[in-house]
Order: C-alpha cells, then structure tokens, then sequence
C-alpha cells in the first residue's frame, strides 16, 4: 500500500489534475500550490502529512 497525498494545483491546469478546495487543507491533507516549483517543494515535503490526520479532517467534513 502506498499514501497518495493530493497537492492541489492551479485553476489554469486541466481539471483531471486538480482535487476538491475543501478535501486539501495545506499542510494537513495535502498542498495547495501555484507552480511547478511549488508543486516539486510540496511532493518533498509529502512524508510530513500524517495518515491519521487526513482521515480525521475528512470524516468532519
């Protein structure tokens, strides 16, 4: 099993990229970013989002 962290990204870029506002809270469930330079930063910091956490912010939604 692998965790798919989402990192939400710009408006502009295609839609099948891009995840729900709500779901990706930064820094918790996933990463917003604004551009590939972002988006590279996030995918390294992926191992800081804890599992445990996504699941809990999602299930009060």
């Amino acid at each position: 099993m692998y965790l798919q962290t989402p990192v939400k990204l710009p408006a502009t870029w295609p839609s099948s990229f891009r995840f729900a506002p709500e779901v990706v809270c930064h820094g918790v469930t996933g990463f917003v970013v604004n551009t590939l330079e972002e988006m590279m930063d996030a995918i390294g910091q992926v191992n800081q989002i804890e599992r445990k956490r996504c699941r809990e912010y999602v299930e009060l939604l």
